[in-house]
């Protein structure tokens, strides 16, 4: 059984280089015609899988601007290789490399260099216990549409974790990480995350677990040290699911409670709830049901801010069209993103567009249609609307900077070895 994500946020590597790493060596199908183009098999103990993508977009907003949006049409290659030594379902070593290169932009306005992603990564497994470690890095240029801005920025990212069975019932786990993030962008800033949790788990079928997590870490902006704004230590417990629940239902993730504390005195603790939880359903064999909820609270790095506390809920289904060549999938989600600012702490605004008690309120679609040919080549196009409302609490005023409606087609070809 894999080992579930953990409710601490990971980094999304796939988002921007179409590729899940190691995943990406199982027939896995999530119904995304953008983000999951691969499902490869390794038969062999050595396995060199090469893959590229053309992928062409046009944003009506690529700056997430209230007003004088500028529509941008780009094209960029992303050619990437995974080599795999061993068995992905027992011990093996991988590493994932993949490069976005952009070919044209109608702008002119965006970076030129070339974004990068790299993952090394192993597993070591024995009847009884199993010990997983890796380590990333990835430079790229996206829109957030959390943040509401196009960022340039380079993640680092370094995890272990170790499960041991105690019964036939019961197993033990933990998991540890460092990230750090850092943006090229002076308004924003860079900041560290270090973090570890425990697991308590009890079988629910030979297929299912239940578990109990309880972990602890801490935020550090290196950058603020005259005003440690930002700079928290924080503890969570969770409750968790994974697995397949019936034969035609599956789960992964759990929900919980987070307490952040600041090392600066005169800001409160942050007490709210965190998540990620999905779930699948296959009812009649042909459309997969999903839904989604999450909630994380983490540091806000534009300057004026130090928490931001994002919830979100999404309903999607995909399923296969004409044949089982053809797949469609199709997706809704709504969420608010609630900001703490320096107001809280007696400070002057510094003119960032984070202030105490503001609050954005987004919701956006998605839908899409992939095909894969008989020769490795799946094409597919994806179209991708977000729209986003802000407001201060306080005082009800309309924050029409931090507003954006944005829409995004994409179109994929995508051929792997």
């Amino acid at each position: 059984m894999s080992q579930p994500p953990a409710v601490r946020q990971a980094v999304g590597y796939g988002e921007a280089f179409y590729t899940r790493g190691i995943e990406t060596v199982f027939l896995l199908d999530q119904g995304d015609s953008v983000q999951d183009p691969f499902c490869l098999s390794v038969r062999r103990h050595f396995s060199v899988i090469p893959r590229i993508s053309l992928v062409a977009t046009r944003d009506d907003n690529l700056f997430l601007t209230a007003e004088d949006s500028e529509a941008v049409t780009v094209i960029e290659l992303a050619p990437g290789v995974l080599v795999v030594l061993g068995r992905p379902e027992g011990r093996h070593v991988y590493i994932d490399y993949g490069l976005k290169i952009r070919i044209y932009d109608s702008s002119d306005q965006l970076d030129d260099p070339p974004s990068h992603y790299v993952m090394l990564g192993t597993v070591y497994q024995t009847a009884r216990s199993k010990l997983d470690g890796h380590v990333g890095y990835r430079l790229f240029e996206n829109t957030d549409t959390t943040i509401g801005a196009r960022i340039r920025k380079e993640d680092y990212l370094v995890g272990v974790g170790l499960d041991y069975r105690l019964s036939g019932k019961t197993m033990v786990g933990g998991k540890g990480g460092w990230q750090r993030h850092l943006y090229s962008d002076s308004g924003y800033t860079d900041y560290d995350s270090l973090y570890a949790a425990g697991r308590l788990y009890y079988d629910l079928s030979l297929q299912s677990q239940v578990y109990l997590q309880a972990g602890a870490g801490q935020d550090r902006f290196p950058e603020r040290p005259e005003h440690q704004i930002g700079d928290a230590d924080f503890h969570d417990v969770s409750l968790g699911v994974r697995g397949k629940l019936t034969p035609k239902t599956s789960a992964s993730g759990g929900v919980g409670y987070q307490r952040r504390t600041y090392l600066d005195e005169r800001i409160p603790d942050v007490v709210n709830w965190i998540g990620d939880l999905r779930a699948d359903v296959n009812p009649f064999g042909f459309a997969t049901f999903w839904g989604e909820v999450s909630a994380e609270i983490r540091p806000a790095v534009e300057r004026a801010g130090f928490a931001m506390h994002d919830q979100r809920f999404t309903l999607g289904v995909s399923r296969r069209v004409i044949s089982d060549r053809w797949r469609g999938n199709a997706s809704v989600f709504s969420g608010r993103t609630i900001y703490s600012g320096e107001k809280q702490v007696g400070m002057e605004s510094s003119g960032s567009r984070v202030q105490d008690g503001r609050e954005d309120e987004y919701w956006g679609f998605s839908t899409g249609l992939a095909w894969n040919t008989r020769h490795n080549l799946s094409l597919a196009v994806q179209y991708d609307y977000t729209a986003r409302e802000s407001q201060r609490q306080d005082t009800g005023d309309e924050a029409s900077e931090n507003d954006f409606e944005a829409g995004r087609w994409t179109l994929r070809a995508s051929w792997n070895f």
